[in-house]
Parts: C-alpha cells; structure tokens; sequence
C-alpha cells in the first residue's frame, strides 16, 4: 500500500484557559514514540497564561500548527482542528489531559494491521488527580470482553449501550469523518458534544477496534472542567439530543437507530438530573417528559415516562404536575386517590 503522503496523526488539543495544566498536556503530547505526527492547538480565545506557553511550544517544535479565534466553544473549535488536519488519523486530546508516550503509536499500528485499515480504533482509559493518596481508576471503552481485539464491521446499533462515549480516548481516520461528514454539534458554551459525535461515527457503517491499552490519562480534579459545571448547563443534554435526533432523521437513520437513541438519551438525562441541584432537578424533569412525549422510537419509552411521572409526583405541587401531565383525573388516577373500578 502506497504511504500516506502526510503526516500520520494530527492531533488536536483545543484550548480554554488551561495554563495550569497546558504545559504537562504538551510535554505529553511532544514526546510521543510516533514522530510523524501534527500537533493542531485550537486556542479557543484564552485570556490567562495559555497562548504564552502555546507560542513557546510552537517556536521550539515545528510540528506545532496554532489556530487562535475567538471563543466559540468546545465543538467549533475541534470541527475547525478536524477541517484543518492532514494526517491519515485525527487524535483529539483535551488540554488538561496526558497520553501515554507510546499512545498514537499503538492506536496506529492497531488500525493498520487490518485491510481495510479500520475507521475508529478505541482504547481503555484511566482517570487521575494530583491527589498523590487517590490511585488511578481503570474505564473499560466497551462493556464487552469478548468484542476487543477484532475489527466490527457489522451493524453497531448494539454499541451504543455498550461503549464509552468520549471522543479523546481513539483515532479515527480522517477520509471516514469527511466522507461521512461527520463533526461536533457547535452549541456556543455547552458541553455532551461527544455524544453527537460518536452516535455519527458509529451510526455511518464504519469499522471500529477496541484495545485495551495504552490508556488515555483523564483528569477529574480541575475546578473549570465541564463536569463539574452542569448546573450553569442543565439544558446543554437537551440541545445534545436534538442535534443527534435532527442528524439521524436527517440521514434517513432513525427507523434503524430510534431504540438506541432513545435508551441513550433516557441514560443521559438520568446522569444529568442526578447530577444538578435539586431546584435544577424541577426545572430538567418537566423539559425531560416534553422531550419524551413528542416522540416515540421504542416500547421502553413507555416506562421511561413512569420513572419521571413517578418522581414528579413525589417531588412537585400536584398543580404544577396536572399542568404538566394531563387531566385531574389522569393524576388522581396515578396516584392511587381514585379509581376506575
């Protein structure tokens, strides 16, 4: 096979105010056992230390490439790396985050040991702190032992309960993501834009590999990180969702993947709702049941309802719940205060 005349992996690192971590992510990154790589910092319009240590590690590696625009978000800025990218395979690298230094070159090597080389190639994780006293935690990519080591080409509805969904612990190759158009939601601010990604890769009849190892490094102890910020984002899952539901309907994909969607999107506010303030928990469950009732892609989606109809009748003023469930009669009824009999 002819060698891919650019380089092998453009790895992308956007940036947000990350000077307290910027620099371990680079050194990381800068010394990776696979030399025939790019580095795409998208400074996504840092006002801290940032572009300062961002300029250094260009001026002293000429693999370095720097893209500096004004903030726009997580997921314009990595559709923007991804446009902008040469390499056969894109890595995406969260800049408070470490790699491996053999990490790109196993994730490569693991691709193209297979003809056709495979689309998406994904790997266990591990999530740190700087807390010396916490040992790192092991994340499986797929909960599925049996499915590692070997290509899946058939359909990969089942995936989407079984993996991962982050978008930083793989390579995907390049020509799948354009030829399918596949890029992040753009939602200004908001984060879940993974979620939209990996239901288009997985959705498009790609390859996909998982290893074991090397393991992406995931940090969970910085105060700025998004999952430490939902309650100033208790609609950003919603706005997910609907981006993914526009895509596969979009695309003629929603007959196919309506159950898996849903199920998902039921997983996904679950996690959300539990993990946002309890006067925020009001707010999300009455837009969770709308969502809910203006589709409906599987037998579960009744029960789903239960859940949350079960929870607003414990937790809001019967008024408020009427408004939002239907009739006096209909609440009286689940509640158990009349009958029909």
């Amino acid at each position: 096979m002819m060698a891919f005349p650019g380089p092998i992996v453009s790895v992308l690192i956007p940036v947000y105010n990350s000077e307290t971590y910027l620099e371990q992510c680079l050194v990381s990154v800068t010394n990776q056992s696979l030399k025939d790589i790019e580095i795409i910092i998208i400074n996504d319009g840092s006002t801290d230390g940032s572009p300062a240590i961002i300029q250094r590690y260009q001026d002293s590696d000429n693999r370095v490439r720097v893209i500096t625009k004004s903030n726009s978000g997580y997921g314009d800025s990595l559709n923007i790396g991804i446009d902008s990218a040469e390499g056969e395979y894109i890595s995406i690298v969260e800049s408070d985050d470490l790699i491996p230094s053999d990490f790109l070159e196993k994730l490569y090597s693991e691709a193209t040991s297979f003809t056709p080389h495979i689309d998406v190639v994904k790997s266990d994780y591990e999530v740190f702190t700087t807390d010396e006293k916490r040992k790192n935690s092991l994340r499986k990519a797929l909960d599925d032992e049996n499915s590692y080591g070997r290509p899946i080409v058939e359909d990969n509805s089942d995936l989407l309960l079984k993996m991962d969904v982050h978008n930083w612990n793989g390579i995907y190759r390049r020509d799948y993501l354009n030829q399918n158009k596949i890029r992040h939601n753009t939602t200004p601010g908001a984060s879940y834009q993974d979620t939209g990604f990996r239901f288009q890769y997985l959705t498009r009849g790609g390859s996909i590999l998982f290893i074991h190892g090397p393991r992406y490094q995931y940090r969970v102890d910085n105060p700025t990180s998004s999952i430490r910020t939902n309650d100033n984002k208790v609609f950003a899952i919603v706005d997910e969702y609907n981006f993914i539901e526009g895509y596969l309907k979009d695309n003629g994909l929603i007959e196919k993947f309506g159950e898996g969607f849903s199920t998902n999107r039921y997983l996904s506010y679950k996690w959300n709702f539990n993990s946002i303030s309890k006067q925020n928990k009001k707010i999300f469950v009455v837009r969770w049941r709308e969502e809910l009732s203006k589709n409906d892609y599987g037998n579960e989606q009744r029960g789903f309802k239960q859940n949350i109809d079960e929870w607003m009748v414990r937790n809001l003023p019967i008024s408020l719940y009427i408004a939002i469930a239907g009739t006096a009669h209909d609440v009286l009824l689940k509640l158990g205060i009349i009958s029909d009999v």
